[in-house]
């Protein structure tokens, strides 16, 4: 079975290459945009499985992103998980309100990585 297409939207470049090299690793194909504008032309022509969003962005914020998200009949149904390394509750909780399928908080490894996306995407530990 081929593995899922995820994208990546972040501004730290550092922070998009840890993930992309590991998802390629575990055998995920990867996709990735520096911002929410770049994204949503890329989008247009690519639709991921999963999406893995940063909260802080300049110009468009990760809330601003996934609104727009949820609110496009193309792209509303892709699950989305919130990465930021503000973890408090209420960002939790607003990530959960705005419809992002989980949150995942920076720092974070490989291994609870890939849990999250396994839980959000429902396949089984081969």
């Amino acid at each position: 079975m081929p593995k899922a297409k995820i994208m990546i939207i972040d501004d730290e470049e550092a922070i998009i290459e840890f993930v992309r090299t590991a998802l390629k690793t575990f055998g995920y194909d990867v996709i990735w945009a520096t911002s929410g504008e770049m994204a949503f032309i890329q989008l247009q022509k690519e639709k991921p499985d999963l999406i893995f969003l940063d909260v802080m962005m300049p110009h468009m914020n990760g809330w601003e992103v996934l609104e727009l998200l949820k609110t496009d009949e193309a792209t509303q149904s892709i699950p989305v998980i919130m990465l930021t390394a503000l973890d408090k509750p209420k960002d939790r909780l607003q990530s959960a309100k705005e419809g992002a399928a989980d949150f995942l908080a920076k720092p974070f490894n490989h291994n609870h990585m890939l849990e999250k996306i396994r839980d959000v995407l429902g396949e089984s530990v081969a």
